[in-house]
């Protein structure tokens, strides 16, 4: 028996090697035929002016394609978000009838295109294919994006709204809540409160807005380097020795010369020297500040960039008067000016508006100065990063303005922005905008008047008696040239920006209405023909 199976064993292993490849393969040749038959069957859809048949194989291709191309991250790349496997279809489509569907260009499989091949199956001719066909929508897209658009009756009409520039006198009538004798009930106040109360000032509706800003408290001291100066040029430490000792350890310097006891000291090198020994001194100043300010805040925790004061620690910092007299007892100089605010808040976003210290500036924070203002805007309080160590109650670094005058501040308060609570927060801000609401109601009602009484009295006149402010020949366009011309010559992508209107700013509403008002007339004839009352219009603007 043994024997038989050995002489016949390898036409045994030839038939079973035979039987079990038929076997793995039968599954998928089941399942390949039942699709190869459906899709050679089946129309999924028709499409174009022609109603061209789309078989099932030739979508199926297509959306497998995608399906890769979104896997690897290829499809991204054209920067066209591919809503459905239809939208890609039609893509393609749209690609292979405009020839653009055609050499590829050169492309190097990464591992996760690989990996995603496997995993979906693809041939290598399937991913060529998608690859061909990225390009070709690729180049759709280049072409739509830097192609010229066709002419219209349309397009003829925006471009010569675009591209006309009128010439015009305006006098601006702002609402003047002055001129109004409403007197609003609490009621209206906090109706108007409650409509705007989050809106930023200037942001809101007609530019109604009443959200508080970051606001700080500061109190300072400053020691003007003025006295300084002045104090140590009356001290002994500059004498004829100390002027000479300086000149000669100096005189490589060009504006000295060389050193020569039969001629009067230069006044170059007592100044020289003046501003040495002042800048030293300043120096020294602000470290005993630094040093006197840091002992009481060793003995708080910290967490994080910033630290934890203790419930009492008005109690235990040093106090900024105290510190003056610190400073004028241990350097001998004139007591430094101690200033406050008191219970005035300061908008951060407006420190640099205050006199003196708003102009302060450290270099403790890199080789660029940084301006109190932005210290300011990194408080704790308004949820600073860290980078700057700038806390309610602690003192700032030394701040120096451009005179050489050393600051030292302090945050005695800070007020993060926020809603108001109150209608008191903000009355008269609230008062003067609905005075300013009744004001423009009451301009609006006269605007028949006013037109007539701009081309009786001219322009000139007209903004006296109605206490208005006249920009003559300013160019109103919604496209303005300078821009534009710039952005061709950069190959940018053409972005209307219409002028800005004296006081009002940017209004393009306000713009389109001038310049289509100019094209009207101009349709009857040259405008300077046209009848001055047909020419002067009254404009309100929200």
């Amino acid at each position: 028996m043994f024997k038989l199976l050995r002489k016949y064993d390898k036409w045994i292993l030839a038939i079973g090697g035979t039987l079990l490849v038929i076997v793995f393969l039968m599954p998928q040749a089941i399942q390949g035929l039942s699709q190869w038959a459906g899709s050679r069957t089946g129309n999924l859809a028709v499409v174009g002016p022609n109603e061209d048949a789309v078989s099932q194989l030739e979508f199926e291709s297509v959306r497998r394609q995608l399906e890769w191309l979104q896997a690897s991250g290829r499809a991204a790349r054209i920067g066209l978000p591919i809503q459905t496997p239809e939208h890609w279809y039609l893509l393609v489509r749209e690609a292979s009838q405009a020839g653009l569907v055609g050499d590829l260009p050169s492309v190097q499989l990464t591992p996760t295109d690989i990996a995603e091949q496997k995993r979906l199956g693809l041939s290598q001719r399937d991913l060529y294919s998608a690859l061909a066909n990225l390009a070709g929508v690729a180049r759709v897209m280049d072409l739509y994006a830097s192609g010229k658009a066709l002419s219209s009756n349309r397009l003829k009409d925006r471009g010569r709204e675009l591209f006309t520039t009128v010439d015009a006198d305006i006098a601006v009538i702002e609402a003047d809540p002055d001129s109004s004798i409403l007197m609003p009930t609490e009621e209206e106040l906090q109706a108007q409160l409650n409509d705007h109360a989050t809106d930023v000032p200037g942001k809101g509706d007609r530019g109604f807005g009443y959200k508080l800003p970051n606001r700080v408290k500061l109190e300072w001291i400053v020691i003007p380097q003025q006295d300084i100066r002045d104090r140590l040029a009356a001290s002994p430490d500059v004498n004829e020795v100390a002027l000479y000792k300086h000149w000669g350890r100096n005189s490589d310097n060009p504006s000295f010369g060389p050193v020569d006891p039969d001629i009067e000291i230069p006044d170059v090198v007592r100044n020289d020297l003046l501003d040495s020994l002042t800048k030293k001194q300043m120096e020294a100043i602000a470290r005993y500040s630094n040093a006197q300010l840091s002992a009481p805040v060793r003995r708080v925790r910290r967490k994080g960039d910033f630290f934890e004061l203790p419930d009492d620690w008005a109690q235990q910092r040093l106090s900024l008067p105290t510190l003056a007299e610190s400073i004028q007892n241990q350097f001998d100089i004139t007591l430094p000016i101690y200033q406050a605010e008191g219970n005035q808040w300061t908008d951060v976003a407006e420190a640099d508006q205050m006199k003196g210290i708003g102009q302060t500036s450290s270099d403790d924070f890199g080789q660029d100065k940084t301006k109190i203002k932005r210290l300011l805007r990194e408080t704790k309080e308004f949820n600073g990063s860290g980078k700057y160590p700038v806390q309610t109650g602690l003192f700032g670094p030394p701040m120096r303005s451009d005179n050489g005058d050393l600051y030292l501040f302090r945050i005695t308060d800070s007020d993060p922005s926020r809603a108001p609570i109150s209608i008191d927060e903000v009355r008269d801000d609230l008062l003067n905008d609905i005075k300013r609401i009744d004001s423009y109601q009451q301009l609006n009602d006269r605007t028949d008047e006013l037109a007539a009484l701009a081309v009786n009295q001219g322009i000139i006149d007209f903004t006296v008696s109605e206490n208005a402010d006249v920009v003559p020949k300013k160019m109103v366009t919604l496209y303005d040239p300078i821009r534009l011309n710039f952005q061709l010559q950069l190959g940018q992508p053409l972005q209307p920006e219409a002028s800005k209107l004296p006081k009002i700013g940017d209004h393009p509403d306000s713009v389109y209405k001038i310049v289509n008002r100019a094209l009207e007339l101009s349709d009857l004839g040259p405008l300077a023909d046209q009848p001055l009352e047909d020419r002067t219009f009254v404009l309100p603007v929200d």
